[in-house]
C-alpha cells in the first residue's frame, strides 16, 4: 500500500467530510490481527491496515423488502494533512515490504506512516482542483447534488433490518433531476425522488452496478463491486456543468446501515477501490485538459506515475505491472425513491474532438 505525494504541490481543500467511523476495522498492526500477525517469531508488521468488518457467521431470518438510498453528501478529496479516505486495498506493508506491483517510480520514498490506507489519488484530486477550480472535495460537490445536477443511489433488498445480516443485495445507480428537476433541487427528508441514469443498466433492464457481495455486520453494510462508476457534475464560469465519470474497479464499501420510512440510510460511509489510468485521464479530459495540449502532456506523466495498484486484486505483490491508482470517497446517503429511468444530459463538454485517450505507455 502506498500513496502518491505530490507534496507541496498539493493544496487544502475544504474539511472532510468523515471524522471518525466506528463500523469498521480500525487501522491496526497484523501483530494484533489475528491470522495476519506474524508467526515463528517473526518480526510484527510496521503497518496499519484499515480495512472492513468480516461477514458475521449468521443473522435472524427475515427480509424487510426493497430499500433505496441517495447520496446527500459526498468527497472524494480529503483536505492536506488529514488522513486520507479509503482502505487498505493490496493487505501489504510496502514500508519496507514489498509493493504492491512494478510502478514507474521504484525508488520513490514510502512513509509507513501513510501505509494504513491505499489511496494515490487523493493528492492529485487536490492539485488539480488549486490549478483548474474543478473541486471533488465536499464542498465542490454540494451544489451538485443540493440541485440534483447528479446523484448516487443504492438499492438494498433482502435484509433482515438487523445489525447482522450474512447476505444482502445491494445495487448501485447514477441519478439526476431531483423531483422531477424542480428548482427547489434536493429536501433530503426521505421524500425525495430521483431520476435513474439509464446508463446505469445492461439492454435498459438489468443494472449495471449490482455488489457482488454484500452482509451486515454489526450494524456496518459492506459491500464489494466488480465495477463502479460514479457520475459527478462540477459547476464552472458561464453556469455550465461538466461530467465527470469517476470509474472504478474492486470497489469496497463499509457505512453504518439503518432503517429510514421507507427507505434507508447511510452513516460514515467510506469506499475504496482502483482507478485505470486510462480512466483518470479520460477525467482529466473531461476537466479541460484536451490531448494534444500543453496541459494535457503536462498532466500525464504525473498520471502515469502515480500508479501504485495492479487493476486485479489477485495480482497484489506478484511483481505485476502497476495498471490503476488507488482511491477513496466518503459520503452519508438518505432514504428516497427512484423514477424512471433517462440519460444524464451533458452541457458542456471543453475537448469535444477528442477521441479515445490513450493509456499510459
Amino acid at each position: 500500500m502506498r500513496r502518491a505525494a505530490v507534496g507541496a504541490l498539493a493544496v487544502t481543500t475544504a474539511c472532510s467530510l468523515l471524522t471518525s467511523f466506528e463500523g469498521f476495522d480500525e487501522p491496526r498492526p497484523r501483530s494484533e490481527a489475528g491470522a495476519d500477525a506474524g508467526g515463528d517469531g517473526a518480526p510484527p508488521d510496521p503497518c496499519f491496515h484499515k480495512r472492513w468488518p468480516a461477514p458475521p457467521a449468521s443473522g435472524p431470518d427475515g427480509d424487510v423488502g426493497e430499500l433505496y438510498a441517495a447520496v446527500r453528501a459526498m468527497s472524494m478529496a480529503s483536505a492536506e494533512g488529514d488522513p486520507p479516505y479509503g482502505f487498505d486495498l493490496d493487505n501489504l506493508c510496502s514500508c519496507p515490504d514489498r509493493l504492491a506491483c512494478l510502478g514507474p517510480q521504484p525508488g520513490k520514498p514510502c512513509d509507513p506512516a501513510d501505509s494504513g490506507t491505499d489511496n494515490a489519488a487523493n493528492d492529485l484530486f487536490n492539485f488539480f482542483s488549486s490549478r483548474s477550480g474543478i473541486k471533488l472535495d465536499e464542498s465542490g460537490l454540494r451544489l451538485g447534488l443540493d440541485t440534483g445536477r447528479f446523484g448516487l443511489m443504492f438499492r438494498l433488498v433482502g435484509w433482515n433490518g438487523e445489525g447482522n445480516d450474512p447476505d444482502v443485495q445491494l445495487t448501485a445507480f447514477n441519478a439526476f433531476a431531483v423531483n422531477g428537476g424542480s428548482d427547489a433541487g434536493a429536501r433530503f427528508d426521505g421524500t425525495d425522488v430521483w431520476t435513474l441514469d439509464v446508463a446505469s443498466f445492461v439492454d435498459a433492464r438489468i443494472p449495471a452496478f449490482p455488489a457482488t457481495s454484500a452482509y451486515v455486520a454489526d450494524g456496518v453494510l459492506v459491500a464489494t463491486f466488480t465495477r463502479l462508476v460514479v457520475k459527478v457534475r462540477i459547476p464552472t464560469s458561464g453556469g455550465r456543468w461538466l461530467l465527470i465519470p469517476v470509474e472504478m474497479r474492486d470497489v469496497h464499501v463499509a457505512a453504518r446501515v439503518q432503517r429510514a420510512g421507507s427507505g434507508f440510510s447511510l452513516s460514515n460511509a467510506e469506499m475504496g477501490g482502483r482507478m485505470p489510468t486510462s480512466s483518470l485521464l479520460s477525467l482529466a479530459v473531461s476537466g479541460g485538459a484536451c490531448p494534444g495540449s500543453t496541459g494535457f502532456e503536462a498532466v500525464k506523466p504525473l498520471l502515469c506515475d502515480s500508479r501504485d495498484v495492479p487493476l486485479d486484486p489477485g495480482k497484489d505483490g506478484r511483481d505485476a505491472p502497476c495498471e490503476a491508482l488507488s482511491m477513496g470517497m466518503v459520503f452519508d446517503a438518505v432514504a428516497a425513491r427512484p423514477a424512471a429511468e433517462a440519460g444524464v444530459p451533458v452541457e458542456f463538454v471543453p475537448c469535444p474532438d477528442a477521441g479515445p485517450v490513450e493509456d499510459c505507455r
